[in-house]
């Protein structure tokens, strides 16, 4: 009889931390974005055009195009 209380009170708690633990999870889907990614996404797309650790190099040359996939490419200087 003092097992299946102990079990009781085990599976109550375990329900009620996945039950807390799911409000929690949903509830940073509602959660304010920061203005400031818009920023570093432009200043990024910035430094992509402008070069990759100041080599020289034909952005057009790397692109990939119809879902090409690029498993890992390096630059060369132009």
């Amino acid at each position: 009889m003092e097992i299946k209380k102990n079990n009781k009170g085990i599976k109550f708690l375990t329900c009620l931390l996945v039950s807390l633990c799911t409000i929690n999870y949903s509830s940073i889907s509602f959660a304010e974005t920061q203005t400031g990614n818009a920023n570093d996404a432009t200043k990024n797309a910035s430094g992509i055009d402008t070069g990759i650790a100041s080599l020289k190099y034909d952005s057009r040359d790397i692109l990939a195009v119809n879902g090409d996939r690029v498993e890992s490419f390096v630059p060369k200087e132009s």
